[in-house]
């Protein structure tokens, strides 16, 4: 593993905790949809930007694939 894996995963790790807490804390429904929502939303966006356009890439150096670590660069970045 280089050194962008690494920061990937820690900030992976970091905001995976933030959000248990905060769900843990909320225990409400209405939490999980706004999440889920805003999730979708950034989708949408980015994949105008970034998988039609072809406009930037990621470099998290997960996989040896450069195509497909791109693209877990990409959802990692949105979904966490």
């Amino acid at each position: 593993m280089s050194s962008n894996s690494y920061w990937y995963l820690g900030l992976s790790f970091i905001c995976i905790i933030l959000q248990v807490i905060v769900f843990y804390r909320k225990r409400s429904v209405h939490t999980y949809m706004q999440f889920f929502i805003g999730v979708e939303l950034l989708y949408i966006v980015e994949a105008v930007i970034y998988i039609f356009n072809g406009s930037y890439e990621y470099h998290p150096k997960l996989l040896s694939n450069r195509y497909y670590d791109s693209h877990l660069g990409a959802l990692t970045s949105n979904l966490i």
